[in-house]
């Protein structure tokens, strides 16, 4: 054992841990057994508070060290409204709780009077009252099921004299987590619920119930079924448990098969062998490599026998792109359906270089294998070779690195690329493996496009005839990353008398890059540019955009208030030319740009101040220390991880505003370091506007960015693009919009509109692209009855207006790498979709309900819901002044 693994192992010795290891009933109580791990000290101190619900009457009892038993009485579920949030202090210190092996994925389900409870285990407690709008009946519904050839499902009601007429009941599916209802045609006379296909169910453990206006009845299966029920992805098995039936539902392996792969010259050759002959069907079997989120490519097979399928794999570039972990399926076709069939890896024989091998791609050497997945399914492995590039010094304005790992390259050249972020002009200098260079004998002004600009640093490979194979960021090794400091600086004079500042800074990511911001030698710079007025405030969102808590704070101001506020925005954008009017707009880098930026005392932003000042927001520049710093947000915190950490600044915010008591005390004192003084709860300034004068009826669709997609190539083959693409071409739901007379509107970020704009959306006249300032968002968020998101925190601005939103986590874990401040329960208020079926399947739901909102409690989320944020910011302000 290592040194690093013996001192790993000492130091999980000295971690304390709170785990709940198991809940259960017991008389009248809910009761959670608690256990403390590396509580060696005597405990001088327990507190187990609620952060949202004081009126819960809960109870607990230390057992010496090591157990805390809490007894929750069931008496009082009844008072639950949305969720309850149980947190623990021991000695003065918040403790994060876990769960334990016990407890499956941390959860424990429990219905009580017609409603359905859930806790969470995850960092808190959490009792949350689900699906509000139903009610969960104790009475069994008696059916009879019956499969029709692996495709139709029949359930024939045994007991149904409580069904009204013109009532049509609905399948509903409840797994741990998660409800999905099916779609299916009700038979009125012969009381028959056809469901043409499950197609909503995935992988695990389903309860039936039938639903009947809002009431949940569980179902009974009182005739065995002899036959399998067959989807696209599983079988499903049906087993009885107390008086429900539960769909079980597993993905096929292929059986009696014998599997062999060999190695070619070029290509993989997949071999099927069969005792029996192949079937009709059978021969129409394909071969499917498929990535994460379905990202898959399909073969036809090259030759068929009676006892044979071969398939034959091009290395090329199907095989190698997209998602680098495959899993390796065959696709037949049985009664008219294509089924899904695993290939269980102990089928499988190899040739001697086929379950592991190097292939060229690209100029470089790949490897691929063959591997056991998990699940004992077979999967497929294609790692590229590292590029190990870093940055060991910055001084004096020059760069000093270092590239290995370019053995496994094939004569490819070597360059640093500096490239401007707004156009991607570059400057490509050749470097060798060690390489030192000098920054200022660059043009870096040249490259410039905006007077203030960001310039990114890579590593560039081109082969031999000048194609990319590899362009990556580059690393600094001694990287402290600050987002108002540098590492080194220089001060550049153009031939026009401009003088242009670059500082070298690094990325939350610790990756290199410049960033340039000029001073135009008509700009008058004050001899003392320490005198602030405190009554000159200087308000901005991001450079382009006017829409924002911002711009609603800087109305508000200029209408109640007698202080002097300034808007700053970039004088190119879609949100300028609207407000351009006001004599207090000032277009961004303008000489009374300038002249406000060096006497204001208040700064006020919805980002990082870089977006309402010309120069850089650093101590030394323009006594920007002497300001008083204002963080307006544009969202309520506590879902991913931010970089607005105290510890990521010299000079910090002076006033941190958030929404409510959890976002305070939880997220920025807890997690982003904080002192409570310096952080006030008021409410989001552009809440003041949420004002719904007409009922709406169609959808928005607003998703977010991801932070991992950084080039136009990765876009286009991200599961992201391809997802997105996907949904707004559905069938199912573009005949849903049709059919009730809906429109979808699609407003992509900021950052994807772009791809989205050059034609790559649906085509349906139904589905309409949104482009980027032809609207506020704001407006928008009126205008609709229902939005979708992804983790938008413009969901909360949906959630106050008491409308319904639903969220689409098809990629949570990666979104979440970086960890979730507050558990999903807290924050995303609404229902959540996994999957594309899923999603429209909700989206009907809604549809049908006339766009009902689910009986959600916000106000964990948004203490104040009235219309007086701005006035609440503007006084936090003052009396700190």
């Amino acid at each position: 054992m290592g040194i690093s693994s013996i001192k790993k192992r000492i130091k999980q010795r000295f971690i304390k841990k709170v785990i709940v290891n198991d809940i259960y009933v017991e008389n009248r109580y809910i009761v959670l057994e608690v256990n403390l791990y590396n509580f060696y000290l005597p405990m001088k101190t327990i507190n187990i508070y609620s952060s949202n619900n004081n009126n819960i009457n809960f109870q607990y009892k230390l057992k010496g060290n090591k157990k805390i038993l809490l007894w929750l009485p069931i008496s009082s579920l009844k008072d639950i409204q949305g969720n309850l949030t149980i947190n623990m202090d021991i000695n003065g210190q918040k403790m994060w709780i876990k769960s334990g092996k016990k407890l499956k994925k941390g959860r424990f389900n429990y219905i009580h009077e017609g409603k359905y409870f859930t806790i969470v285990v995850n960092k808190s407690i959490l009792f949350e009252n689900k699906y509000r709008e139903y009610s969960f009946s104790n009475k069994t519904v008696n059916v009879k099921l019956d499969v029709v050839n692996n495709l139709n499902i029949n359930i024939d009601f045994l007991s149904v004299n409580f069904i009204e007429p013109n009532i049509e009941p609905k399948l509903v599916l409840l797994s741990n987590k998660t409800m999905k209802v099916e779609d299916g045609e009700f038979n009125q006379e012969l009381n028959k619920l056809n469901i043409k296909e499950l197609s909503l169910i995935t992988k695990g453990k389903w309860k039936l119930y039938l639903l009947i206006r809002n009431i949940l009845y569980p179902i009974e299966i009182k005739k065995s079924v002899e036959d399998s029920i067959e989807t696209e992805k599983f079988s499903i098995e049906v087993v009885k448990d107390d008086n429900c039936t539960i769909l079980v539902a597993k993905p096929r392996f292929i059986t009696n098969e014998q599997v062999f792969i060999k190695r070619e010259l070029g290509f993989l050759s997949i071999d099927f062998l069969n005792d029996e002959a192949f079937s009709v069907e059978n021969k129409e079997s394909k071969l499917l490599l498929e990535g994460k989120h379905q990202n898959s490519v399909i073969y036809n097979p090259l030759e068929v026998s009676n006892s044979k399928l071969n398939f034959k794999i091009s290395l090329d570039d199907n095989f190698y792109n997209g998602s680098h972990l495959k899993e390796i399926l065959l696709l037949r076709n049985v009664n008219g359906k294509q089924l899904r069939y695993s290939i269980n890896m102990k089928d499988v024989v190899f040739s001697r270089d086929a379950s592991a091998f190097k292939e060229v791609f690209n100029s470089q050497y790949v490897k691929t294998k063959f591997y056991r997945k998990k699940n004992s399914h077979l999967g497929l492995k294609n790692t590229f070779p590292k590029l190990r590039k870093t940055v060991e010094s910055v001084s004096n304005f020059s760069i000093k690195g270092e590239l290995s790992g370019l053995e496994k390259f094939i004569k490819c050249k070597k360059y640093l690329l500096l490239e401007e972020r707004n156009t991607l002009d570059s400057i490509k200098v050749p470097i060798r493996d060690r390489f030192s260079i000098s920054l200022e004998q660059m043009d870096l002004i040249s490259l410039k496009s905006k007077d203030k600009t960001v310039i990114d640093f890579f590593i560039l490979l081109e082969d031999i005839e000048g194609n990319m194979v590899r362009k990556e960021k580059i690393k600094y090794k001694f990287s402290n990353y600050k987002k108002d400091n540098y590492y080194s600086y220089v001060k550049q004079v153009d031939n026009k008398g401009n003088t242009h500042h670059f500082l070298i800074t690094t990325t939350p990511f610790n990756n290199l890059k410049l960033e340039s911001f000029t001073i135009p030698k008509d700009i008058m710079i004050p001899d003392d540019t320490s005198v602030k007025d405190p009554n000159l405030w200087l308000i901005g969102e991001r450079y382009n955009t006017a829409q924002d808590n911002g711009f609603a704070l800087f109305n508000w101001l200029q209408e109640n208030t007698e202080i002097e506020a300034y808007y700053v925005i970039e004088g190119d954008s879609e949100d300028y030319l609207k407000i351009k009017d006001n004599p207090n707009v000032l277009k961004f880098g303008s000489e009374e740009h300038f002249n406000i930026s060096f006497k204001a005392k208040v700064l006020l932003g919805t980002h990082d101040l870089e977006n309402l000042l010309p120069y850089k927001p650093a101590k030394g520049f323009f006594n920007y220390e002497d300001t008083f710093k204002v963080f307006l947000q544009h969202g309520v915190l506590g879902r991913k991880n931010v970089e607005y950490h105290k510890k990521y600044y010299d000079i910090p915010f002076d006033l941190f505003i958030v929404s409510s008591d959890p976002e305070k005390f939880d997220v920025v004192v807890d997690q982003l370091g904080y002192n409570p003084e310096n952080v006030e709860i008021t409410g989001l300034a552009r809440f003041d506007n949420l004002i719904q004068k007409k009922a709406p009826k169609d959808i928005l669709l607003m998703p977010t960015w991801r932070d991992w997609i950084n080039s136009d190539e990765k876009f286009l083959q991200s599961a992201y693009y391809q997802i997105y693409t996907s949904l707004i071409n559905n069938n199912r739901l573009l005949e849903l919009l049709e059919s009730f007379n809906v429109n979808l509107n699609f407003y992509p970020h900021y950052r994807a509109q772009d791809f989205f704009a050059k034609g790559h959306v649906a085509s349906n006249s139904r589905v309409n692209f949104i482009q980027l300032g032809s609207k506020k968002v704001q407006e928008l968020l009126i205008d609709h009855a229902l939005l979708i998101t992804d983790y938008s925190s413009v969901s909360f601005d949906f959630s106050i207006m008491n409308k319904p939103v639903i969220y689409y986590h098809f990629d949570s874990t990666r979104f979440f790498r970086k960890g979730i401040l507050r558990q999903i329960e807290e924050t995303f208020i609404g229902e959540i979709a996994n999957t594309e079926e899923e999603l429209v399947d909700l989206i009907e739901s809604r549809i049908v309900n006339n766009f009902q909102n689910y009986n959600n409690d916000i106000s964990g989320i948004v203490k104040y819901q009235d219309h007086n944020n701005c006035e609440r910011i503007f006084r936090s302000v003052v009396k700190r002044l």
